[in-house]
């Protein structure tokens, strides 16, 4: 590995450190990322199924995932319906800390589920930080009984397998109109998910804790019975809300 991504890996995630010791809102994250016509935000019928109250974040690893079709040869046997899928266990992953699952097919899929408790069980066990995923997830009890967040949009019981295959792993996925590429930041909290390009992170995370300081210093007004400024006069005077 060369020096220059040696360094470029040490900073991001020394940034996701700093990112995760402040807790800094995905609310923040969105002001900013509005303002500079950066980033995207997930869609919000995708949310944590196993906690209520979640905040992590990481580099993404993604799964892309399309429907199964029959090929120009229907008389061709088709792989496996395991082989179509497995590779959605990342088999190239050994150590995940830092990393978030996410996996998507384009729309969302919510009548099969692109992972369930034993799935999701190993990306625990291998340390991603938390899953993402663009469509449906299995087996309630078993993700109830996990630390690491688990994101869909809901429950089934039926898996992928003879309906969907993996597409690719380590490069990108759609969901629902939002591109997520490997290696970008993804953050998330009980406001929502966003997901961030890696090559901006130095100047946004400052920003946003420069935003953070100046919120919570009007709260603190807010809270002091004794200070008679309007809302209004503490956003102006600030330029911020």
């Amino acid at each position: 590995m060369d020096n220059s991504l040696k360094k470029e890996i040490y900073v991001n995630k020394s940034l996701t450190e700093l990112i995760k010791s402040n807790k800094i809102s995905t609310s923040t994250f969105a002001d900013i990322m509005d303002a500079k016509g950066i980033g995207s935000v997930i869609c919000r019928s995708i949310k944590p199924v196993n906690t209520e109250q979640h905040y992590f974040v990481g580099e993404a690893y993604t799964i892309e995932w399309e429907r199964v079709r029959k090929t120009g040869n229907i008389s061709e046997s088709q792989p496996s319906t395991w082989h179509q899928v497995k590779n959605f266990l990342v088999p190239d992953i050994h150590s995940a800390d830092g990393l978030v699952y996410v996996a998507g097919g384009g729309h969302l899929i919510k009548e099969e589920a692109l992972a369930g408790g034993l799935s999701c069980s190993y990306f625990a066990k291998l340390g991603f930080e938390g899953v993402v995923l663009g469509g449906a997830v299995r087996d309630v009890s078993e993700l109830k009984a996990l630390a690491m967040p688990v994101l869909a949009t809901n429950f089934t019981p039926v898996d992928t397998q003879g309906s969907y295959r993996v597409k690719s792993v380590g490069d990108s996925c759609m969901i629902d109109g939002c591109l997520i590429k490997t290696k970008d930041v993804i953050i998330s909290d009980a406001n929502g998910t966003v997901i961030l390009p890696p090559d901006v992170l130095t100047d946004i995370v400052y920003l946003a804790l420069e935003i953070e300081k100046t919120e919570r210093e009007i709260l603190d007004i807010l809270h002091d019975k004794h200070d008679t400024r309007s809302l209004i006069t503490l956003v102006e005077e600030r330029n911020r809300i």
